[in-house]
């Protein structure tokens, strides 16, 4: 548990960095840079953050050989979310296509690259 209560700690800050970016886009910025959805990315985000790194925890806790069955299922269903929330955001018509696609995309890596930068550290910490 507290593999998981490490990284959920990074992801929170993570997140409270892109809310306050996403504050100045708001608030201080005459021209906004994200999209007008940037709230609901980075909610959407946290959530699937959390919850991915709780099932590889649990994985890397349970059964340390299997681990990489974990992440790759957790990755498997990061992607398929996030491919199905693009569409669905498509299908309610969603304007400013392309400051949509750029605003997901790039907090979609950051919070991957917060996850497997976080996971290769436990990992080696462990071996």
């Amino acid at each position: 548990m507290r593999i998981f209560t490490r990284e959920a700690i990074k992801i929170t800050g993570l997140t409270l960095l892109l809310g306050g970016l996403a504050f100045i886009d708001d608030y201080l910025l005459q021209t906004p840079l994200m999209h007008t959805h940037k709230w609901y990315f980075i909610l959407f985000f946290f959530f699937l953050s959390i919850v991915t790194t709780y099932l590889v925890s649990i994985g890397i806790r349970r059964s340390p050989g299997l681990f990489q069955g974990y992440f790759f299922g957790a990755m498997l269903l990061r992607m398929g979310l996030c491919i199905g929330i693009i569409f669905w955001f498509v299908q309610q018509g969603v304007t400013q296509l392309l400051s949509f696609i750029l605003t997901f995309f790039v907090m979609y890596f950051l919070y991957l690259f917060i996850e497997i930068y976080a996971l290769v550290k436990t990992l080696k910490r462990k071996v």
